[in-house]
């Protein structure tokens, strides 16, 4: 995950490489943070759907986000579909959102 100090790296990155001489420069700099977590935020967003969203079994596995009997969330891969059916699941595994294992993953080459 893209941590606050490598937002913030890359904001300095920029400004000094782009503007070295500019007074905006700070507010620049602001704006450059402020757009990298709003884009993290739409990212993640939509990556999460929830328990009611049934999966398309056509598509890939998914990854699990649910409630254990300590209620800690813990993660699970890959809810088998072919013995049983989704709202079973839910109740089995405590799910509470799903999320494509692809959509998670890095695609070929790293990006």
């Amino acid at each position: 995950m893209i941590d606050d100090k490598k937002i913030e790296d890359a904001a300095r990155y920029y400004c000094n490489n782009r503007y070295p001489a500019s007074q905006d420069a700070p507010f620049i700099a602001e704006g450059f943070r402020h757009g990298a977590k709003w884009a993290i935020n739409e990212f993640l967003k939509d990556l999460w759907h929830p328990n009611t969203d049934e999966p398309d079994k056509s598509k890939s596995d998914i990854i699990t986000l649910g409630f254990d009997n300590d209620a800690y969330l813990q993660f699970k891969e890959s809810i088998l579909w072919n013995e049983e059916s989704w709202r079973h699941s839910i109740s089995r595994c405590q799910i509470i959102k799903w999320a494509y294992l692809s959509d998670i993953l890095p695609k070929e080459g790293g990006e």
